[in-house]
């Protein structure tokens, strides 16, 4: 009997001091914070109210606790974020996801300021995560951009934070990107079928790390020409962000054609930083790799074009002269004139082994250039006797195209 009247004592004590703590928080008074074990039993009370039909109450007590997460000196923020997360757990649980959305942004406030991994950082990280993989298989993609971008930010370094914070920030993006999530963000941002693509298209911005990875592996790996097709779509007009993963991958290397894609995806989204990391391709094993990469320089090498392919043109694969030829005459490469009249005379020449590709190549980029100094060659051209290797069909269309920059150069 008597333990029995002491049990109702300590209960009865227990919500005595409870019931003080919640008014203390319902008139916003911040010194309950100090009270650890008030802060403590929050959790379950918060769950017990909602379950008797009370949001109210418990949205007051969530507002409450998450003011002073950003408030507090760091020993209670402590106590406050340990509380956070077990109610962060329940809310998932019972998918209140509008609750959760509400105090998400000062969790990611809170994520800012704090030094240091703790446990309950490492729940609400996942947490967070799971949230916005929830708000994405909804399509409400709007509702999680802020806490992509915050991870983002904190993981691709805008954000500085202690590089322990940032590695669990960036396994938590890493970990939101699954295959479902890949397939949603991609089916709305090509079909638009819930009128959020702008909205798609900002939470594949914020997941480009993760998303670009998995993205470039479905590259890879699948045999569905319409699939990759859609990658190189989807990567092409995002650009930018999707740069740090591609330039992993093409820097790993893999089979031809993997790579050539690569390649040309960074003539669409690369620029002149990039063409360090491109011209080691110029000398692939595969020549198709080597026109892409011609190619892709050729678009995005800017001032640089020229040194690069004036400096191969006497030593690369014999297949590809004839596309580099034309790509210095596009560019209306001058220093290209007298190597390429050099090579127009020895080509054109009985003894050589030249195809009638490269000449008529050669002409066609001087036509383009358009320099009287080309002239005296070009006239030779036309007036020579047909070397033996060439048909006369083949010859008449050379001596064609040399009138023609003739006509040009004058």
């Amino acid at each position: 009997m008597e333990n029995k009247t002491m049990r109702d004592d300590t209960i009865r004590s227990a919500v005595d001091h409870l019931r003080q703590g919640l008014d203390s928080i319902f008139k916003g008074e911040t010194a309950a914070f100090e009270d650890p074990e008030l802060v403590r039993a929050l959790p379950s009370t918060v769950d017990h109210m909602y379950n008797k039909g009370k949001p109210k109450i418990s949205g007051n007590i969530i507002q409450w606790l998450s003011n002073g997460l950003l408030t507090e000196p760091p020993e209670i923020r402590s106590e406050i974020a340990r509380a956070l997360s077990k109610i962060g757990e329940r809310l998932l649980e019972t998918d209140r996801l509008d609750v959760m959305n509400t105090f998400s942004g000062r969790l990611l406030s809170w994520i800012r300021i704090e030094t240091s991994v703790t446990s309950s950082m490492r729940k609400i990280c996942g947490q967070l995560g799971e949230l916005a993989q929830r708000r994405i298989t909804q399509s409400e993609f709007k509702e999680c951009e802020n806490i992509l971008e915050d991870f983002n930010l904190i993981e691709s370094g805008l954000v500085r934070k202690d590089g322990a914070i940032r590695e669990l920030v960036s396994d938590s993006l890493d970990s939101i990107v699954t295959e479902e999530i890949v397939d949603a963000l991609l089916d709305e941002y090509h079909e638009n079928k819930h009128g959020k693509r702008d909205d798609a298209l900002t939470c594949m911005t914020h997941l480009a790390a993760p998303l670009g990875e998995r993205l470039l592996n479905r590259l890879l790996n699948s045999e569905d020409m319409s699939e990759r097709i859609l990658i190189l779509r989807t990567i092409s007009d995002i650009g930018d962000p999707f740069i740090p993963p591609l330039t992993e991958h093409l820097m790993r290397g893999g089979p031809w054609y993997y790579i050539r894609n690569l390649v040309l995806l960074f003539g669409k989204v690369g620029n002149e930083a990039h063409l360090q990391i491109l011209k080691p391709f110029l000398a692939h094993e595969d020549i198709r790799v080597q026109r892409e990469t011609l190619s892709t320089i050729l678009n995005i090498g800017g001032k640089y074009r020229e040194r690069i392919f004036l400096s191969m043109l006497e030593s690369c694969d014999e297949r590809l002269k004839p596309n580099l030829i034309r790509a210095l005459g596009s560019i209306g490469s001058v220093r290209a004139l007298r190597p390429m009249i050099s090579l127009l005379e020895s080509s054109a020449s009985e003894n050589s082994e030249s195809d009638a590709y490269v000449i008529e190549s050669i002409c066609k980029a001087l036509s383009e250039i358009g320099s009287p100094e080309a002239m005296p060659t070009l006239v030779e051209v036309i007036k020579q006797k047909r070397p033996h290797r060439f048909s006369e069909d083949v010859w008449d269309s050379i001596r064609s195209s040399a009138a023609d920059a003739l006509m040009k150069s004058s």
